[in-house]
């Protein structure tokens, strides 16, 4: 499994989130489905799990 999400797709799936979470238009939530698939989730979650095991803090 390629575990590399480019910084664009980073963009696009905080983007997403961040709108479907305040809009009730179902499309945001749609587009966010189709970009944050089980894959890429794991692949966030197991890069986000080494940065904190290296004790490095990840900024917003």
């Amino acid at each position: 499994m390629d575990e590399s999400i480019t910084d664009e797709e980073l963009s696009n799936i905080a983007f997403y989130a961040g709108e479907a979470t305040c809009h009730p238009d179902p499309n945001y939530q749609l587009e966010f489905d189709k970009l944050a698939s089980p894959g890429v989730i794991y692949a966030i979650c197991k890069e986000l799990q080494g940065y904190r095991a290296a004790g490095i803090k990840v900024k917003e």
